[in-house]
């Protein structure tokens, strides 16, 4: 799945002015990074003639000022959203949003104190 097209379909969902794929601009207080994740998937059948579905893992990198309750603020903003929406189109294509944690992962200020969270979802659409 062609990365660039799933950050601009999270652009119509997602308010923040700088994004990237496979990196985030250190020099942005604010931005957003859009990862395809190498996680490991789990079938969602043991029955392989019941796996007509394509799942794609991808993690969002959300970099958001050195105020924690700011940056977890928009952080929180941005997962309801994805929970919100549950299906971004791509291509005239339907993909399912499934958030994989309950919840924003904090990994903490960077080495210039701005805080970070990651979100992991996956998109689930037909073959």
């Amino acid at each position: 799945m062609d990365i660039e097209k799933v950050k601009d379909g999270l652009k119509s969902i997602i308010t923040m002015e700088n994004w990237s794929c496979g990196t985030i601009d250190k020099n942005k207080e604010q931005a957003i990074g859009v990862y395809d994740n190498t996680r490991r998937i789990e079938k969602i059948s043991q029955f392989d003639n019941l796996q007509t579905y394509t799942i794609v893992p991808f993690s969002l990198l959300i970099r958001y000022t050195q105020n924690y309750v700011s940056a977890n603020k928009k952080a929180y903003e941005i997962y309801n959203a994805i929970k919100d929406k549950k299906v971004l189109e791509i291509d005239n294509k339907k993909y399912y949003m499934i958030l994989v944690d309950e919840n924003p992962q904090n990994t903490g200020p960077d080495d210039k104190g701005i805080y970070e969270f990651v979100i992991d979802f996956n998109l689930l659409g037909g073959k």
